[in-house]
């Protein structure tokens, strides 16, 4: 699966990077002006077998979702049908003409992009104090007074001593529709926080 990986990669650029890699949740994390906004899980797309239909017809079927759109345009995105999509149903020994067992949720992306159809549980109020901690501290570390912090854990309610975790990216310009539009949970208002921070009569944007 590296070799497959690196071989992709391989494709669009000489020259690749290659992180350790964390098991868990895949989290993303708002820090404005140093301090802890709010917190999403981001959950990668999936389909529901409807009792008749295929993967394919499913994921069709998904797309038609009034909320889904191309371009950024709705509060989540449309469900690509791609390469990707085989690789991952392939590791779990399906394809898109494989009609699932009763109720099996099939995920079909290993990734939880905005552009890749995924959905967001909002989970600011569970977060703990030392995780909230360090991405706070990250943030000043590299001088960014707004973050998208993508950090991924076992469980973000328990604190880092207790488990295997990291950030593997940070990000200055975040998308806010999955904190305004959560699937699950209460919606954040991430920009009027952005934007009270940067009118302040008392700050200095920097």
């Amino acid at each position: 699966m590296l070799i497959r990986g690196i071989e992709t990669a391989l494709i669009h650029h000489n020259d690749i990077i290659i992180q350790p890699f964390y098991k868990g949740e895949d989290y993303r994390i708002i820090v404005i002006n140093h301090k802890y906004i709010a917190a999403m899980k981001r959950v990668p797309a999936h389909i529901q077998w409807d009792g008749k239909s295929n993967i394919k017809t499913l994921i069709q079927q998904e797309n038609l979702n009034p909320i889904r759109w191309e371009l950024h345009s709705k509060w989540l995105s449309i469900i690509p049908i791609d390469q990707e999509t085989e690789n991952c149903l392939i590791n779990q020994w399906l394809n898109r003409e494989s009609i699932p067992e009763k109720d099996q949720i099939i995920y079909v992306r290993k990734n939880a992009n905005l552009s890749t159809g995924w959905l967001s549980i909002d989970v600011t109020d569970q977060i703990h104090p030392s995780i909230k901690k360090m991405t706070e501290k990250a943030s000043k570390i590299i001088w960014l007074k707004v973050c998208g912090i993508d950090y991924i854990s076992e469980d973000i309610s328990k604190p880092l001593s207790e488990q295997v975790g990291g950030i593997i990216e940070i990000n200055h310009t975040p998308g806010l529709r999955g904190h305004h539009f959560p699937a699950s949970g209460k919606p954040r208002n991430v920009a009027k926080a952005i934007l009270k921070t940067r009118f302040s009569k008392n700050e200095k944007w920097i």
